[in-house]
């Protein structure tokens, strides 16, 4: 007496399941960053790259606002959803320095609105943390000094530019050619050369 149809069925194709499965490769789960792969905070190598530049005469107290894309030395960008402070430093020693947060508007850039020392002198910005040891906590800031004005070089232009499709207006019927317009803009109009 024979197997029953079904049996003749189910052994071929539990065969072919154990065999695709050998062949596909399979990714364990990468293990969590030990201490010593993580990089101590002096060594962050992030900059800060201004919309625009500083401006040079403004009144003690009044208040500017301040656009600046953050990235590192390798085009990458990071610390979404981190407070983010701006610092603004007065030229004189005698003033001291304002901070306000920095509130991130899209992917890697923050704008600021910060009260003027006058003079201003140096912009940074700063991710407030702190250092632990047995002792108790200190207060232990990372400085993102920077890096310069307009677009920071190496970052990929979709996170600096939107771009936009000009479809057509009316109903193009199936195997007509149409026409497809497209614009890509830059989300911060820089100063020249831009983007």
């Amino acid at each position: 007496m024979g197997q029953p149809r079904a049996n003749r069925l189910v052994m071929p194709l539990i065969g072919a399941l154990l065999v695709a499965t050998l062949a596909v490769p399979t990714r364990a789960a990468s293990p969590s960053p030990s201490a010593t792969d993580l990089v101590p905070p002096d060594e962050v190598r992030f900059s800060a790259w201004l919309d625009q530049p500083l401006p040079e005469s403004v009144p003690s107290g009044a208040s500017i606002t301040i656009g600046a894309f953050l990235a590192d030395s390798t085009g990458r960008v990071g610390l979404s959803g981190t407070a983010i402070q701006a610092k603004l430093h007065s030229a004189s020693p005698d003033v001291d320095a304002t901070v306000a947060p920095a509130v991130e508007d899209w992917p890697g850039h923050v704008t600021t609105t910060i009260a003027v020392p006058a003079p201003i002198g140096q912009l940074e910005f700063i991710l407030p943390g702190s250092s632990c040891d047995a002792s108790g906590c200190t207060p232990s800031n990372v400085v993102i000094p920077v890096g310069g004005l307009g677009p920071p070089p190496g970052v990929a232009v979709q996170r600096l530019a939107t771009a936009f499709v000009d479809a057509p207006t009316q109903i193009v019927p199936v195997g007509i050619d149409a026409t497809l317009g497209f614009s890509v803009q830059p989300r911060i109009d820089w100063p020249a050369p831009g983007l």
